[in-house]
């Protein structure tokens, strides 16, 4: 219980280690476009044919988080900012 607290406080803490390591740019955009490519990944392991079964786990992981990546910042990121700016014009 003490060390579950302790982490509490250690992922609160904006100023710590935990934050500025969550905070580096590259660890920012896998968290962003995280479920993007977690869904491009399970349509491919479906559609894949590959075998072994450790190549088509390679391909799969190497091909969707290039394509969740791309399709992230070329529609879902867009489609956001414009749903974003469009409910700050909607008065309060």
């Amino acid at each position: 219980m003490i060390a579950g607290a302790l982490l509490l406080l250690l992922l609160i803490n904006r100023d710590g280690l935990i934050a500025r390591v969550l905070s580096f740019p590259p660890i920012r955009a896998i968290g962003e476009a995280s479920f993007t490519v977690y869904l491009v990944q399970s349509f491919l392991n479906r559609q894949l044919s590959v075998s072994p079964a450790e190549a088509k786990w390679l391909v799969s992981v190497i091909a969707s988080s290039g394509i969740g990546y791309m399709s992230y910042n070329l529609f879902e990121k867009p489609f956001y900012t414009r749903i974003k700016d469009k409910l700050a014009r909607l008065p309060t």
